[in-house]
């Protein structure tokens, strides 16, 4: 833009000067007049005027060069043909095809003024003309260059804040879905304890109640109902301990270390061979996934323990890139038709809450797969 503008001073100084010299303008006001007309058409031209809005503009201000030059020229016809290189350069870096056509009819102008003042004159401007029309095509894509650069930017900037929305919503969602798991894994313990807990209770204070009265009439046979009672609330507070535990399973800041740690108390209370095999590399997940996967394999232990009769029991955890699954496998007993308890039935709730899937089979012994989405 400053060669630019350097180059536009340049050809006024030099009109200007050469007129002034090489004549005895005899009507000065006038040459001032049309000469300062030229220069205020041509910078409402740079100024005001757009292809994108103002194209039949630019065609009139463009031809009124043209007028300007042919009046001026008239009455002084040596430099004045100077100023048409303004407008070959206006007309190829403004205009489009018309561009070409008017900076040909300027051309053909300054040639014609210049036909009789020998071929020195006549090379040395057609090398203007030629370099003023490789500056101006230039310029022209570079400004074209600048303006896709400048609305690459723009799209790029806007769609980098509808990520960042995007990525925030996704965010707030994700959060909103993980306190919802949450929220359902504590209403079904909450109606697991009520259930389960509750029923006991109720049968414990029945029989609290029945040994009273019956120990009024056989001391002995009261007794032996309230020790009844006694041996059903132990068991009891037993479920009620292990339901508290399930609710926050291990103070670990890694899930993998809680399900090692279980197993390992459950080999120490039990006379079953359980094995636990990683494979891929842990990812961090979200808690309602990590307490699915503790629960799960849990449940599917004690499974195999209670109803399997199992000796034997593989666990393995594989990380894979979208997804985790958890296998337990057991040599226990098979059977033909599954019936889905409340332990199951829990498992499938718990997965299905975060997406994932749960599927068993029984063909040899009693295999459990829960399969988790990885999310992002």
């Amino acid at each position: 833009m400053k060669a630019e503008n350097i180059t536009r001073l340049s050809i006024y100084t030099l009109t200007a000067i050469g007129t002034a010299l090489s004549y005895e303008i005899q009507n000065a006001p006038y040459f001032i007049m049309m000469f300062f007309i030229f220069i205020l058409n041509s910078r409402i031209r740079l100024l005001f005027l757009t292809p994108k809005n103002r194209n039949n503009l630019l065609l009139v201000s463009i031809i009124s060069d043209l007028a300007l030059v042919f009046l001026l020229s008239s009455k002084y016809p040596y430099m004045t043909y100077f100023l048409l290189y303004i407008t070959i350069l206006d007309s190829l870096s403004l205009l489009k095809s018309e561009g070409y056509i008017l900076s040909i009819i300027a051309s053909a102008f300054i040639l014609f003024y210049i036909k009789e003042k020998g071929p020195d004159i006549f090379i040395l401007n057609l090398f203007i003309i030629l370099s003023l029309s490789i500056f101006s095509i230039n310029k022209k894509n570079l400004n074209k260059d600048f303006k896709e650069t400048e609305i690459l930017f723009d799209e790029n900037r806007r769609y980098s804040y509808e990520l960042e929305n995007t990525k925030k919503i996704l965010e707030d969602y994700s959060s909103k879905i993980e306190s919802l798991s949450t929220l359902q894994e504590r209403a079904r313990i909450t109606s697991e304890i009520h259930d389960n807990l509750g029923h006991k209770l109720t049968g414990v204070l029945f029989q609290l109640e029945a040994g009273m009265r019956v120990s009024k009439k056989d001391l002995e046979k009261g007794l032996d109902i309230i020790e009844s009672s006694r041996a059903t609330l132990s068991s009891t507070v037993d479920m009620l301990s292990d339901t508290l535990k399930n609710i926050n399973p291990g103070e670990y800041s890694n899930r993998v270390l809680s399900i090692k740690q279980m197993i390992d108390d459950f080999i120490y209370s039990s006379n079953i061979d359980i094995s636990f095999d990683i494979k891929g590399t842990p990812v961090k997940l979200y808690p309602s996934m990590e307490v699915a996967l503790y629960k799960n394999a849990k449940e599917a232990i004690t499974n195999s323990a209670r109803h399997g009769k199992s000796k034997k029991i593989w666990i393995t955890l594989k990380y894979e890139e979208k997804q985790v699954i958890l296998t337990v496998i057991d040599d226990g007993i098979s059977c033909k038709t599954l019936v889905r308890g409340m332990g199951i039935k829990g498992m499938e709730e718990r997965v299905k809450i975060i997406d994932g899937e749960l599927f068993i089979s029984t063909e040899k012994g009693f295999e459990i797969t829960t399969i988790i989405p990885i999310k992002s």
